[in-house]
Order: C-alpha cells, then structure tokens, then sequence
C-alpha cells in the first residue's frame, strides 16, 4: 500500500474487531464486504476547500467531521473512526456541498497563497484549473464513497501511512 490517505467502509462488526486490536485493520481490509478509497496529495487540498485552512494532522479537532481514535498499530498509526450514524450525518454533509462550492474557494486569494506559501501538500500540483479538476474528481470519489457507506449502513475508518 503505497502512502496516502486511505478511507475504509466496512460492517460495524468488523469496526469492533479493529477497535478490540487495531491490527485486525489488514485481515478486515481483504473482506468481500469492505470497500477501500485511497488518496494522494488530493485529500489534504479538498480538506483545504472544506475548511479554509491548513489541516493539522496532530490535531484531533477538525472542521470536517468529528471522529474517534483507534489506538497505534502496526496497521496503522492513529487511525479515526466514524459509526454508521456519524457516517450517515457525513454523507448529509457532503451531499450538500457542490463542484460550484469547491471552486469558488479554490479560485479564492486564501487558496492560492496557501499554495504558494507552500501550506497544502504538493500544492503545486493544484494551482490551475487541470489541478482543480483532480481535486473534484476526488471530491466526487469521497462523496460517493460516503454515500454508498451509509446506504449500507457501514462505519469508516480512515488512517493516513
């Protein structure tokens, strides 16, 4: 698995397992019933977008969803977790916001200088509108990816490797 930040939707049961011993994540990955999304640099400028600030990956508040944290793994290190409710309110959340939302912040002073201030990871690969399109194509992946989670009543995990 290469590094970046990954989302997994999976069985409430197979949540608790991960949360009983967090090295379990891998076991439950190779399930039929778990669906893997995976991001490079793209995920730390969509939460750009959603915030409007520079995401602090120490920091366990942020403005895009609140989360709980599974212990230190070899799997992993500090992944979160949503339940099937809080996955629900995500997906809510996401469905509201638009292409036409993202853009207008993406093609605001705050994003630009954030990129050339060099405060989103590999922001240079963003900073026109061929970026602004890998970006949304992303956000439709982790919108959709959500949705489907919900519909099935699955919890998310997403770590960062």
């Amino acid at each position: 698995m290469s590094s970046g930040m990954y989302f997994v939707a999976l069985p409430n049961d197979y949540l608790n397992d991960v949360i009983q011993d967090a090295d379990n994540l891998e076991a439950v990955e190779g399930e039929e019933n778990v669906k893997i999304l995976g991001f490079d640099s793209e995920y730390g400028a969509i939460l750009y977008l959603l915030s409007e600030d520079i995401y602090d990956w120490d920091d366990e508040d942020n403005d895009v969803y609140t989360s709980s944290f599974i212990e230190d793994s070899e799997s992993c290190d500090a992944g979160e977790y949503l339940r099937p409710d809080e996955v629900e309110d995500v997906a809510k959340e996401f469905k509201r916001l638009t292409i036409s939302h993202l853009k207008r912040r993406f093609d605001s002073d705050l994003f630009k200088s954030a990129i050339d201030e060099g405060e989103i990871y590999r922001g240079n690969l963003f900073n026109n509108d061929k970026g602004f399109e890998v970006i949304a194509s992303a956000f439709d992946s982790l919108v959709n990816f959500f949705e489907q989670a919900a519909s099935e009543k699955n919890a998310v995990i997403f770590y960062y490797v």
